[in-house]
């Protein structure tokens, strides 16, 4: 009876832990998720500035087309939101404003504040205060060019642009255009005004939960909107503005009790779930300990995928069960050994099984990833052809290595041994009456090829393209062989994980598979 209760409780615990796996998993993708909507409605948002920045560029153009060349004409020149327009000829010489005794205050400043431009420094990284020795700490932008060019080689490369500069407040825009003689015409911007258009282009509507902030190149908080305003912490989304304002950001908060919503998983309903499924296991338990026979039989005919498993593991498990109580029973006599090699046969066979379902659900969540080993090709084939010769021995099929000289292939020890023995493993189920199985193995261009070619019936072609589906299985009648379907499905996936294939291929008799995994490097 405490065997009973033990077959009883041991899938009980194992769903427990499932379930508990599978919890943590979907509280992980709900975060994925989450993260994926915040970023989304900070793009949404992120696309305004863009625009406002857009706009004002192409106002900007339109009032500098005409390009006036005299220092007069260029004084009384008025173009909103400009702090100063400066020119350049067509030789890069700056005419306007010029350092020299009829320049105006505000001309000088602007040669001050724009040095670093003028000395040809175009990534423009002056970021200091008004005395240009204190950095702030956003870098400089990414976009910008080679340290060598200046304004006027930028301008013979592109029609009109930006560039952006740190002095005292923070981060300085200047738009500049190629004027029709060839020189530059441009304008410094005043950064409360450029401020102003960006925060005018932003949501007015308030958000329904958390905050919105724009952060300058400080990291200063400049505008925000929403619920949430004074609250601090870490932002929940962060998203880069576009250049030229590509320092500045939009940072995204949620109120706790909005990100516990938007990341609650199935943890409640999984285990009540468990729960169930425990309570109608005790039952059926109970209800199979009456009927074990005759409804393994019913259940076989009603489910598909789980009931070929539970009858691959029962079969083992009860050899392994009933041999061990025999040779607990007897004292060591002449039969000890092949009882022990039939308990190590049917955990070996137990073994493979559980590796396929374990590999098998792996492919579904899309976590199944081979290892990245240098293997011995003829030395794993060797290995993996001795674990299955002694069942091959008792089907009366021999083996036939041909194994020529080939280099180490990338792939997975484990995985290579899965693939190897799968193939085995249909060989004795479906291919005993050829009596002989071959193992060969070559090298084709950057793959080294394994063939495993059996002189049993083959497979029908009707059954060539669906051979690899999974739990997809030819007409049991026909050999009396059991198994679940997914041996062959597995082993191709095992194979293209490792960047190979996994091929069923034309033969005059019997089924001919071959697997190609890619040559190794010369990296150790």
């Amino acid at each position: 009876m405490r065997a009973f209760w033990l077959i009883v409780l041991v899938p009980l615990a194992t769903a427990g832990y499932l379930a508990v796996r599978v919890s943590a998993e979907d509280t992980a993708l709900h975060r994925h998720e989450l993260q994926g909507l915040l970023d989304g409605r900070l793009d949404d948002v992120r696309t305004r500035p863009s625009q406002a920045v857009a706009t004002l560029e192409r106002e900007l153009a339109e009032q500098l087309a005409d390009a006036p060349a005299t220092r007069d004409e260029l004084r009384a020149l008025r173009v909103p939101l400009a702090r100063q327009v400066f020119r350049l000829d067509r030789n890069g010489k700056r005419l306007y404003p010029r350092d020299d005794a009829d320049a105006s205050a505000g001309e000088r400043e602007f040669l001050v504040r724009t040095e670093s431009i003028w000395s040809g420094r175009a990534i423009l990284d002056d970021r200091g205060d008004g005395d240009g020795d204190t950095a702030p700490p956003a870098p400089p932008p990414r976009h910008w060019h080679r340290q060598h060019d200046n304004l006027f080689a930028l301008a013979r490369r592109q029609s009109h642009g930006w560039l952006s500069w740190y002095w005292a407040e923070g981060l300085q825009l200047m738009f500049w255009r190629r004027a029709p003689d060839g020189g530059v015409i441009g304008a410094e911007l005043e950064r409360i005004a450029v401020l102003a258009r960006i925060v005018g282009a932003l949501p007015t509507t308030e958000l329904a939960d958390g905050r919105m902030e724009l952060a300058d190149s400080r990291g200063e908080t400049v505008h925000q909107w929403g619920p949430m305003l004074g609250t601090t912490g870490t932002p929940d989304a962060v998203a880069s503005l576009e250049p030229p304002l590509d320092s500045w950001q939009l940072r995204y908060y949620i109120s706790p009790a909005q990100r516990e919503a938007l990341t609650r998983g199935v943890g409640a309903g999984l285990f009540l779930g468990v729960g169930a499924l425990a309570l109608a296991l005790l039952g059926l338990a109970v209800y199979v300990h009456r009927e074990y026979a005759r409804r393994l039989r019913d259940a076989a005919d009603r489910v598909g995928f789980v009931t070929r498993v539970s009858h691959e593991l029962r079969t083992p498990l009860m050899n392994i069960r009933m041999y061990g109580e025999l040779l607990e029973e007897h004292a060591e006599d002449d039969d000890q050994l092949r009882r022990a090699r039939v308990i190590v046969a049917e955990t070996q066979r137990l073994g493979r099984l559980i590796d396929n379902v374990l590999a098998f659900a792996r492919h579904q969540r899309g976590t199944l990833v081979a290892a990245a080993d240098r293997i011995d090709v003829e030395a794993a084939v060797r290995e993996a052809v001795a674990k299955f010769e002694p069942a091959l021995e008792a089907r009366s099929i021999a083996v036939r290595l041909d194994l020529a000289p080939t280099p180490r292939v990338r792939a997975g020890v484990d995985a290579f041994d899965q693939i190897v023995v799968n193939l085995l493993s249909n060989v004795e189920k479906y291919a005993a009456a050829g009596g002989e199985v071959s193992v060969s193995t070559r090298q084709v261009n950057g793959h080294v090829v394994v063939t495993v070619a059996d002189r049993g019936p083959g497979v029908p072609a009707r059954e060539r393209d669906k051979i690899f589906e999974p739990f997809h299985r030819a007409n049991e009648s026909l050999t009396g062989a059991s198994g679940t379907g997914i041996g062959l499905s597995i082993a191709r996936e095992l194979a293209r994980a490792a960047g190979g294939e996994l091929a069923l291929v034309d033969s005059e008799r019997g089924a001919r598979f071959e697997l190609f995994l890619p040559v190794a490097g010369d990296e150790p």
